[in-house]
């Protein structure tokens, strides 16, 4: 709101108060900056369901929700997983990637089984990079089409 303030009292202080065209804005998204114009379909449906958990408030509840969402993540990493390699992307690393993506799910399904709220936070990280490692992986990017050189797939060794 703020920022927008700015900007109209820029605007308007640059054009002199003379009458101009309004300033279009972008849409708002739920996805916190996440470009998804690259992602395969597989890719943006498992965005979807694993985004609201991830970026929810830090507290029992979203490990709770997490947890009962399990079956829905591994489903969409095997679709993920069994969906053809994407154009343009090496085979070894797609499979790398997805296949650390599973392995992490099963890192988190450890900590939500032993109820570890300890391990839960480092398991759904742990998936979080994972799960980024795919997306640059197809060719995807996150904030502002930048790929993070420190979202490289991490060991699922849980």
């Amino acid at each position: 709101m703020i920022r927008a303030l700015l900007l109209i009292s820029i605007l308007v202080a640059a054009c002199g108060g003379s009458k101009s065209e309004p300033v279009a804005t972008p849409p708002a998204t739920a996805d916190k900056g996440h470009e998804e114009s690259n992602m395969t379909a597989e890719v943006k449906a498992f965005h979807d369901s694993f985004a609201p958990h991830y970026h929810a408030a830090k507290n029992p509840e979203r490990m709770k929700g997490t947890c009962a969402a399990i079956p829905e993540f591994t489903s969409g990493a095997a679709t993920i997983a069994k969906a053809p390699t994407p154009a343009g992307v090496d085979a070894a690393v797609w499979t790398d990637a997805t296949g650390k993506l599973a392995a992490s799910i099963e890192g988190l399904d450890g900590a939500c089984k032993a109820n570890d709220a300890a391990a839960f936070d480092p398991a759904i990280e742990t998936m979080h990079k994972n799960f980024h490692a795919v997306m640059e992986a197809a060719g995807g990017h996150h904030e502002g089409g930048q790929a993070h050189p420190e979202m490289k797939p991490q060991g699922g060794g849980y």
